[in-house]
């Protein structure tokens, strides 16, 4: 740390996996009957009636996959778009006016601290380091943008980031930097008067308070969650929205929008968000070395695809086969797929090789639900892998739970009939994905990387002159928009 340090507090702090979070969610929610459909764009929602007696009775949503639209009946609407709430809401003639606050982090290509570091100061730009997995990653910027999804890197941004990370523990600047990236905080402020409150004639104030105006800078929003019944601020009925708050808090906003929803729905139950563990705590915290002794214990080596990461074989068959995967990113959120130093240049081509031959049948598949607690265990998913062989192609694991009917729909990277599962598509779209964000901290270490991975995918293999057949899966715009002001598309 900095030996100009004053003065330190030790206090209770963690890192959380957001991605493992998102899978835990999913999976309780399955357990509890949910129907999940990723890859999925609302694109209309049903409202009757007249202004200021209007219901909303369902939905209408487009599998970006197959290109089929799908109509869904809905007692009631809960909107939790994030950054996206304001464009959910405008479906249904709501307007919701996020403020959105674009933040750049950095990741190193090593931990360089096994504990959250925070400068004690008012929250401001680069003031926090975090251990996360096999990284270390300094965050962030906060920038007021308009665009959700298209976020460009600016040089200033990395500098700042270098600069004050600097200031925490001396000499991350002249660390290797893999990767840079933009989120976006899905702030809200309300904008306005309260219902039945009369406008002025100068259409600025209400009787009975000031109409509040947007922040200038996202840093003055607040971080609340906000809770907006749309029956009685717009009158709309059978529709709710919940935005705001910070990720710490989402089972607080879920438990708020829930019993707001029963309330509407006239259901009376107790709830039970507070006392209900989230599939896969059984597990423990993490612990950074758990991959390397479970491949070294079972002598898994030869199995494996990713040496960054300790991805093996098993692992990512059992991804791809049991939960919905569309792209090679899908994966790299579940595995941890080309995150490591060499940013999927020697994983790549062998992922997408092993998931040509699972798309032509020339594999074992694997059968079973994707259990959270194991999914990034190699020993777990090589005793599955064994079990499935012995008993025969196809067969399911005797540790595996009865697959439900979600488990059973092949994932689309695998499936020959599906367009997205054109080897060269997945191989264009991973690569391009991983070029985002090595584009804007191309230097030393990182750049005589991503030399070398040039030379293996654009000489070696051609791959930017690939055939696929003009296919285009539902994500490939967006790893082709620019993260950078001077990159460029592989």
């Amino acid at each position: 740390m900095n030996p100009g340090l004053s003065r330190v507090f030790e206090l209770p702090d963690a890192a959380a996996d957001s991605f493992l979070a998102t899978h835990a969610t999913a999976q309780a929610a399955r357990q509890a009957g949910a129907t999940l459909l990723p890859y999925h764009e609302l694109t209309r929602l049903h409202l009757s009636g007249g202004d200021g007696n209007r219901t909303l009775s369902g939905a209408t949503v487009l599998d970006t996959v197959s290109g089929q639209e799908l109509h869904i009946d809905a007692d009631l609407v809960i909107n939790a778009a994030g950054a996206w709430s304001g464009q959910i809401a405008a479906l249904a003639d709501v307007e919701v006016k996020m403020i959105l606050g674009k933040g750049v982090m950095l990741a190193t290509n090593a931990r360089l601290t096994n504990t959250v570091i925070n400068r004690c100061k008012m929250p401001g730009d680069g003031d926090i380091l975090v251990p996360i997995h096999t990284v270390s990653v300094i965050g962030t910027t906060d920038e007021k943008v308009a665009d959700p999804e298209h976020l460009p890197i600016e040089q200033w941004e990395i500098d700042l980031m270098l600069t004050e990370g600097d200031k925490l523990v001396p000499g991350l600047s002249r660390s290797r930097i893999l990767r840079a990236w933009a989120g976006v905080r899905p702030l809200f402020q309300e904008t306005q008067p309260p219902a039945g409150s009369t406008q002025s004639n100068d259409s600025s104030q209400s009787d009975d308070q000031p109409v509040q105006e947007l922040p200038q800078d996202s840093r003055d929003a607040t971080r609340a969650l906000a809770l907006l019944n749309h029956q009685q601020r717009d009158g709309v009925r059978g529709f709710i929205t919940i935005t705001g708050g910070k990720w710490t808090t989402f089972r607080l906003m879920a438990e708020s929008a829930v019993d707001a929803a029963c309330e509407q729905l006239g259901v009376s139950r107790p709830c039970r968000t507070a006392v209900t563990s989230v599939p896969g705590v059984e597990q423990g915290h993490y612990w950074l070395g758990h991959r390397l002794s479970e491949v070294e214990d079972k002598q898994l080596q030869s199995e494996l695809i990713c040496e960054c990461e300790l991805v093996t074989r098993s692992m990512l068959e059992g991804a791809a086969q049991r939960n919905p995967t569309v792209t090679l990113d899908d994966l790299r959120r579940d595995v941890r797929l080309g995150m490591g130093p060499c940013q999927g240049g020697f994983c790549t081509y062998r992922a997408v090789g092993i998931l040509h031959q699972l798309r032509a049948g020339t594999t074992s598949s694997a059968a079973g639900e994707w259990s959270v607690a194991h999914m990034q265990s190699p020993a777990h998913h090589h005793r599955d892998s064994a079990a499935a062989e012995a008993a025969g192609t196809g067969s399911e694991s005797a540790s595996s739970p009865t697959p439900t009917h979600d488990s059973r729909q092949r994932s689309a990277a695998v499936d020959p009939k599906a367009a997205v599962s054109q080897p060269n598509l997945l191989l264009r779209d991973f690569l391009q994905e991983r070029w985002k964000g090595v584009a804007p901290i191309l230097w030393g270490q990182q750049l005589r990387q991503e030399r070398l991975d040039e030379l293996i995918y654009l000489s070696i293999l051609n791959a930017d002159h690939l055939p696929v057949d003009d296919e285009e899966s539902p994500l490939s715009s967006f790893y082709r928009s620019d993260s950078s002001l001077s990159g460029s598309a592989l």
